[in-house]
């Protein structure tokens, strides 16, 4: 239809027709842009069809950013995230070993991959059926593959099993019903302050405000501490 408007899946602008060469926000590749916002954001054709494993794979192995919330953010907000679904649990590894990447920290090869493998092991529901939330225990999972932990490790283990408790108790905290994307900003935030206590690894905690709110039929709002009024 003529007159029918399209948004930005980014920032909620309207989209205007276009024909220029502009770098994908996911993929970081360039190529011709049929539309884009006033802010210039674009995804590329190929990153609008992938399937979120393997859009979270190539975004985070070509991401630059420290700020392992803003990635977060920008993985959540493609229409192949849903708002609550068992993706949370993979993503917040992910987005956690990405950022240690690029602050310097050497991880074994494929490091990204490995924790989507991992992730994608824990089924959905968990933190009602096991106690045991996916997004906390990713946090378990990005320090095991940062550390090369096995289960016969010494230190590595405790620790890996240290961050996944930190990270969980971080959650019960917030209550219910569950939110996956208030789980996986408190895993981050858990996982932000676990680094710097325990590896002197500092990463960047200033936090974008969540833009899923009116989203979630089952909210929590005011009584949630990421809440900012929704968009």
């Amino acid at each position: 239809m003529e007159n029918e408007v399209f948004y930005c899946t980014i920032c909620g602008k309207i989209l205007h027709p276009i024909s220029e060469e502009l770098k994908c926000i996911y993929c970081k590749e360039i190529s011709i842009a049929d539309y884009t916002c006033d802010d210039h954001h674009f995804v590329c054709e190929n990153c609008r069809l992938a399937l979120p494993d393997e859009l979270i794979l190539k975004t985070c192995e070509r991401s630059e950013t420290k700020n392992p919330y803003e990635l977060a953010n920008l993985i959540m907000r493609h229409p192949a995230i849903p708002m609550h679904s068992p993706i949370h649990h993979y993503l917040v590894p992910a987005v956690l070993l990405t950022a240690l990447k690029n602050v310097g920290c050497e991880l074994p090869r494929r490091a990204i991959n490995i924790a989507i493998k991992r992730g994608k092991k824990i089924p959905y529901g968990t933190c009602g059926s096991w106690g045991v939330c996916g997004a906390g225990a990713g946090v378990g999972i990005a320090m095991s593959v940062l550390t090369r932990a096995t289960y016969k490790s010494d230190t590595e283990r405790a620790r890996s099993l240290d961050a996944s408790g930190e990270s969980l108790i971080s959650i019960s905290k917030l209550g219910g019903p569950r939110c996956c994307k208030a789980s996986v900003y408190a895993s981050i935030k858990s996982a932000i302050s676990f680094l710097e206590k325990n590896f002197k690894i500092k990463l960047p905690s200033n936090f974008e405000e969540c833009p899923f709110s009116s989203y979630n039929e089952e909210c929590k709002k005011d009584k949630c501490e990421y809440y900012k009024g929704g968009h």
